[in-house]
């Protein structure tokens, strides 16, 4: 958005609090917990600055790979969320042992995953943009619910560990 259009950018706030949160540099409090999940579990960090809760890293854990979500707080609310899915290059388990009794030329490398990333971003509660954006075609508003409605539930189920 260009400087003069005299409109604030609705994303400043959100990535002052993000620029905030990763300044800390000494937690009050870091809690780390189990999550009840199915599979391979998960856990979740909770990182506290003078007793308020600031982020919640998560993490599900899958055969297959993984996938952390890190949510930054504003007001006890996401503010942003970026999420990584990583997808394993084999299942865990596929050791050296593995390979070669299977004839294969690799074993299970997290350095060699994909990555995909996905940012949220929400003000007052409400979801604005993701990064990246839904397929040309597909209605934006719709999906930003959907994704808003994810995002939250997903974020009370966490909390609920602590």
């Amino acid at each position: 958005m260009p400087a003069d259009s005299g409109r604030a950018d609705p994303l400043g706030p959100i990535r002052a609090n993000f620029r905030r949160i990763n300044a800390i540099r000494q937690w009050s409090a870091t809690v780390k917990r189990d999550l009840d999940e199915p599979g391979e579990g998960g856990e979740a960090t909770f990182y506290y600055a003078h007793g308020r809760l600031e982020k919640v890293v998560a993490r599900h854990y899958g055969e297959m790979g993984q996938r952390q979500v890190c949510y930054y707080l504003l007001g006890g609310q996401p503010s942003f969320v970026l999420e990584k899915l990583y997808r394993y290059n084999r299942p865990l388990y596929y050791d050296s042992a593995a390979m070669r009794a299977a004839h294969d030329t690799a074993a299970f490398a997290f350095d060699s995953s994909e990555v995909e990333e996905q940012r949220s971003y929400f003000a007052q509660g409400r979801l604005i943009r993701q990064l990246p954006r839904p397929a040309p075609g597909t209605p934006t508003a719709q999906v930003l619910q959907q994704e808003q409605n994810r995002l939250k539930t997903e974020f009370q189920t966490v909390l609920r560990s602590r």
